[in-house]
């Protein structure tokens, strides 16, 4: 894993942290420093795991909105969906969503944790701050429609919800932005939801998953 230091940290000495720290350290997950964080690095072995569901709350994530933030990114160097409810990656590795004609959302790199830029970069945009706002989880592997469509009205297979398309709906009865992700081996669904209600929505996961043999992960279930 690039950028993520291979050693046991304490959790209580990072500023940043997820919504759901507490429960993976209650689970026995183990920790490294990513992005200036405490990432979930592991869950035990998990090669054998079908389908996983990773938090990465703790990568860096910015959003702006506003009639000038299209052309802003664009100018950053970062690569912009052509249309509202689709998602590209940057060659900097980043993800951007873009939500509607003026706003967009930015995922740090899967990898690193980290963006090439932040909110503050862009004098002529509103910034959107959906690093505090929201928890953001990373569904993987095999049987993802099926194991949504218990919790999600909207048709996630494969021919309606294509890589790069983007669906902003109710998830086992919360608001939430689901992205599939684009230009990754497999099949991976980004799901942003109200940090609020994240261990509500990381049971409902790990509850839809289990019919399927999913279970939680860390990066090393990725890299």
């Amino acid at each position: 894993m690039s950028d993520v230091m291979k050693s046991t940290i304490t959790l209580e000495t990072y500023l940043v942290r997820s919504p759901l720290y507490r429960l993976h350290k209650a689970a026995g997950a183990h920790f490294d420093e990513c992005s200036s964080a405490a990432q979930v690095a592991s869950y035990g072995d998990r090669s054998a795991v079908s389908t996983a569901l990773i938090d990465l709350s703790v990568n860096h994530r910015f959003g702006v909105r506003g009639p000038n933030a299209l052309a802003a990114l664009a100018a950053a160097g970062l690569s912009v969906p052509d249309k509202p409810n689709q998602c590209v990656n940057s060659s900097s590795g980043e993800t951007v969503l873009r939500l509607s004609n003026t706003e967009c959302w930015v995922l740090g790199a899967m990898e690193s944790g980290a963006c090439s830029a932040d909110s503050s970069a862009f004098a002529d945009c509103f910034p959107v701050y959906c690093q505090d706002s929201h928890a953001c989880l990373l569904l993987s592997g095999e049987h993802l429609p099926d194991i949504m469509a218990k919790l999600c009205g909207v048709d996630l297979s494969e021919h309606a919800f294509p890589k790069g398309a983007i669906a902003q709906t109710s998830v086992a009865r919360i608001n939430a932005i689901i992205s599939h992700l684009p230009d990754r081996e497999g099949t991976h669904f980004v799901i942003l939801c109200d940090s609020a209600a994240a261990e509500y929505l990381w049971g409902c996961l790990l509850d839809a998953m289990g019919e399927f043999g999913g279970q939680a992960a860390g990066l090393d279930y990725l890299f």
